[in-house]
Order: structure tokens, then sequence, then C-alpha cells
């Protein structure tokens, strides 16, 4: 419309030069990280692949993902149980050398004898026997008391280290869990801020043809959506870090996700 001048056109061209150059960063750090991605799986240095731009939705049923359901599905935590009830048998059998020991013994005998030079011809004898015996350790030299302190301490032991894993699994499930359900409310007001940031710049972008907007007011409306673009990128990835964190407390994380058709 006839009223841009060369200190516009000049700053244009700062901006744009500008732009390239953030670009040609990220593209650079895009390939480092495929280099150092390859590596990790085993050295394809030169191997090329494409990254979709879309993370996977995900839904999980709110209603069994609690505390009770991370205490009895975590491995290490019920690999820790079975140790509290091993380390209670070794206490009770230990215990159990310390009570009297009853042996009951059964016979049973049956004889006969046959003798023709004698008065007696004839002897049978036949009859059942039982016997009882009671046992009781005296003195076995302080070895029962050490073996019990000993069984006892094990037991106490590994009751601790349940209760301490159990406390960091349930404060890091509600960091976790915190944090994905943040992220994902974020995650939506991002997406609704970037169609706001769209329909400004389509109403930015008319203003600037008539002439009644200045180029620097309408970089600023274009720079919004790429902000907005990556507050939400930000937000679905720090929402499938929480997600993964969750996965790895719960153990069995697949059991509790909703089945959704698209």
């Amino acid at each position: 419309v006839g009223r841009s001048g060369e200190q516009d056109t000049l700053q244009a061209s700062i901006d744009f030069q500008s732009d390239k150059t953030a670009t040609l960063r990220i593209v650079e750090q895009y390939k480092a990280s495929r280099l150092q991605l390859n590596n990790f799986m085993g050295g394809y240095q030169d191997t090329v692949y494409s990254v979709t731009s879309h993370f996977p939705s995900i839904y999980y049923d709110s209603t069994k993902l609690n505390e009770h359901t991370v205490i009895q599905s975590n491995i290490d935590l019920q690999a820790i149980k079975a140790g509290i009830i091993s380390a209670d048998a070794a206490l009770e059998q230990v215990k159990a050398r310390s009570y009297p020991r009853l042996s009951l013994n059964t016979a049973y005998s049956y004889n006969q004898s046959n003798n023709d030079g004698s008065f007696v011809i004839s002897n049978q004898t036949k009859g059942a026997s039982f016997n009882i015996t009671a046992q009781y350790d005296v003195l076995d030299g302080f070895l029962f008391s050490q073996k019990k302190e000993i069984a006892s301490l094990q037991l106490e032991n590994v009751g601790i280290q349940y209760k301490e894993l159990e406390q960091l699994l349930l404060t890091s499930f509600r960091i976790a869990k915190g944090s994905f359900d943040t992220y994902t409310a974020i995650e939506k007001l991002e997406e609704n801020n970037v169609l706001i940031a769209k329909k400004n710049s389509e109403i930015a972008l008319e203003k600037l043809k008539q002439g009644t907007m200045s180029s620097f007011d309408f970089r600023v409306t274009q720079q919004s959506i790429y902000e907005a673009q990556f507050r939400s990128i930000q937000a679905k990835y720090e929402r499938m870090l929480s997600l993964s964190e969750l996965m790895k407390i719960t153990s069995n994380f697949n059991s509790l996700l909703e089945k959704r058709t698209p």
C-alpha cells in the first residue's frame, strides 16, 4: 500500500536470518540426537529414520490407579514381602527348639513257641505297647538365645526395608500422578492457545496487508504461535515422562489402561 520503508525491509531481513539460524541449530541438534540414539541401540550410525510428530493417546482408569494398586502390584515390594514371610518362618523355627519335644512310639508284638517234650506244649504271647518320651534342652551353651536374636534382627531388618520402599514408592507415585494430571491439563490449555494464536495471526496478517499493523507487531503474533506450540509439545513430553514413571512404579500398568476406540 506504499507505507513500508527500507527500515522495515531491513528488520524483516534480520528476523529472517535469525529464524534461519535457529532452524539450522535445531536441525543439527536433531542429527546429533539421532546419532546418539543409534549408538545406544547398537552402533548403527548410518540408520536414518523419521519421527512422528504425534504423541500416542494413552488413557488410564483412575479408579484402579491408586496407592493400594501400587503396593499390591510392585514387584520389588512383593519380593521384600516374601522375604518377611521367610524371615518370620525362620524365627518361628528357632523358637520351636525351646519347646518340649514329645515323641510317641508304638509297637505290637506276637510270639508263639511249641515244645512237645515239656509240660507246656504251646506258648503264645501278643499285645501292643506305647511309649511317650518328653525331651527338653536345659542348657545349650546359649546358642538358642543367639540364634533367636539373629532371626529376630533379620525379621526386623526386612520389615524396615519394606517400610522404606513402601514409603518411597508412595511418594514417587504421588509425584508422578500429580505431574501426569498437571501436564495433561496444561497440554489441553496450550492446544487451545495454539488455535487462538493462529486465529490471531490471520487477523494480524490482514491488518499488515492494510497497513494498520507494523511488521514488529506482526512478528510478535507469529512468534506467539510457535511459543504456544512449543509449550504444548513440552507438556506432552512431560506427560509421557510421568506416565513412564507410573508404569515403572506399578510394574503392571497395562491392566490399568482404558480400552478406547479411535
